[in-house]
């Protein structure tokens, strides 16, 4: 009961007054689970199609009746989402006891940003929890690197792109855009990932261990490999709830290559609801089948060569599709992408190492340095050292804050 209190005044803290959605799409997806035993499984699909229904209105419709969109819809109605399917499918216990469901579902560690948890997996944990505290040196580690993430680098990166990438300023180069779209890259990177860290260390302060939601996603080598390293436990989620029951590219044919699409562009409209984002999933979708049909959608190569070319064809394709999610339309972002294409074609990036770009390099190249040593360490610190390397980290925090709170997937 502490903690579903605790969610519910986290959530109310950020003055958003529409607890009672998030609450009647707790009741809706709970109530028919508990009596599906007597009514049969028309009650889970009605309850699913209202949830659909929900989060469709308030993504699509909601502001042209100027309504608000509650905090944290998409993702705490996903969670209810896979909890209805996973009980039509008989798969995962039904939940009878209320309190214990919406302290799963509310739980205020992930609930603004995920990740994306299934009822299966924590709502067993929530039952064995002691409700004690829990802290120690890898909990400390993992809160510090979060907010290092977040505030040191991803912030500190927004400052240098935003000015480009917002607005329109006369006479940019293709080169300057060209740093900012690989500076953004960085920026959802660091900041979401840093998100997925908090939340997950004070999820292990509470006795509840979520699965990593990142896996060095920029490390991939095809747009399949890509999508098994990053948002985890979204892409995981349409995985297992769109693309899979659709049919999949296991045999490659319309149906296969249709659900890609189907999977991706629904991918794209759970960000938002403009062109742009749809435009973003189908270029997902569109890399994901051509690399299918020409035998790249590769998870392992052990040819170092092969597998450096394989990274940066990954890295590039992924990163310039970012340009469509960056962005506030998609003319904005034909004439960015336009612009770096003839950078890259014409090969002059004279004007795009400003000092201020020199800055952002660094950054990030800080970024992935200190992720590759942590990487390679974090196991073999001692105690002492962890705690340590947190105060450390975390000096650097303060002294480097820029003042922006949000996170990037808030919006979302």
């Amino acid at each position: 009961m502490l903690l579903l209190v605790s969610s519910c005044l986290y959530y109310l803290s950020f003055n958003d007054s529409n607890l009672p959605v998030l609450w009647f799409l707790g009741l809706i997806s709970f109530i028919p689970a508990y009596l599906s035993g007597r009514g049969g499984q028309w009650l889970l699909w009605t309850s699913l199609i209202i949830q659909i229904l929900v989060l469709v209105f308030y993504k699509y419709f909601s502001q042209n009746l100027d309504i608000s969109i509650p905090l944290a819809l998409s993702f705490v109605i996903f969670q209810t989402m896979s909890y209805t399917i996973d009980q039509l499918k008989n798969q995962g216990e039904t939940e009878k006891n209320p309190v214990t469901y919406f302290s799963y579902l509310l739980m205020f560690p992930k609930l603004l940003a995920g990740p994306i948890t299934r009822a299966k997996d924590v709502i067993p944990q929530l039952k064995q929890s002691t409700q004690k505290i829990v802290f120690n040196e890898h909990i400390a580690f993992m809160l510090a690197w979060g907010l290092f993430l977040k505030v040191v680098l991803a912030d500190n990166i927004a400052l240098k792109i935003n000015p480009y990438l917002a607005s329109d300023i006369r006479g940019t180069s293709g080169g300057t855009y060209l740093l900012s779209v690989i500076g953004y890259s960085f920026q959802i990177y660091f900041d979401f990932h840093g998100y997925s860290l908090i939340a997950i260390g004070i999820c292990e302060m509470l006795g509840i261990k979520l699965a990593p939601n990142f896996l060095n996603p920029y490390q991939a080598i095809s747009i399949r490999d890509f999508w098994r390293r990053w948002h985890i436990s979204l892409s995981s989620w349409f995985r297992d709830y769109v693309y899979i029951p659709m049919g999949t590219l296991k045999y490659v044919g319309l149906v296969g290559i249709a659900s890609v699409f189907v999977t991706f562009s629904l991918s794209g409209l759970w960000h938002g609801n403009t062109l742009n984002f749809f435009i973003w999933g189908l270029i997902h979708a569109c890399l994901y089948v051509l690399e299918k049909l020409m035998g790249m959608d590769v998870l392992e190569e052990k040819n170092m060569g092969k597998k450096l070319l394989l990274n940066f064809k990954t890295y590039a394709l992924v990163t310039l599709a970012w340009i469509f999610f960056r962005v506030s339309s998609t003319e904005r972002a034909v004439q960015i992408l336009n612009e770096i294409l003839k950078t890259i074609y014409t090969f002059n990036f004279s004007n795009a190492l400003a000092s201020e770009f020199k800055f952002l390099l660094f950054l990030i190249i800080l970024g992935e340095c200190l992720r590759r040593l942590f990487d390679l360490r974090e196991g073999k610190l001692s105690s002492g050292a962890k705690y340590g390397l947190s105060l450390l980290l975390i000096i650097f925090v303060i002294l480097f804050r820029t003042g922006s709170k949000q996170f990037i997937y808030y919006q979302f």
